[in-house]
């Protein structure tokens, strides 16, 4: 295997620096490779069972579904309070 000068990002270079903790460059960016190849082997599904998420980003993906989360709990807050409110008016009106 050869090396050569490559002009890298200076997020990518920031990134590695902060993750070095005295390890080799090659190293960190190796575990940053790996990680990102399991994240995307984690998203395959969920961007197999979408239409219109062939070429999406792991980041998108994750993004997507943390929206999904959120507005799912919106929805069930909005529904304790319904029943709450429900739960009151039985109690009063219901006798």
């Amino acid at each position: 295997m050869t090396s050569k000068n490559v002009k890298l990002p200076l997020e990518l270079v920031e990134s590695i620096e902060k993750r070095s903790s005295g390890r080799p460059p090659g190293e960190v960016l190796l575990e940053i490779y790996k990680e990102y190849e399991l994240l995307e082997g984690l998203t395959a599904p969920i961007r197999m069972n979408r239409k219109g998420f062939e070429k999406v980003s792991v980041y998108d993906i994750l993004v997507d579904r943390d929206n999904r989360i959120n507005e799912l709990q919106t929805q069930i807050n909005e529904l304790k309070t319904m029943f709450q409110g429900m739960k009151i008016f039985f109690t009063k009106v219901g006798k």
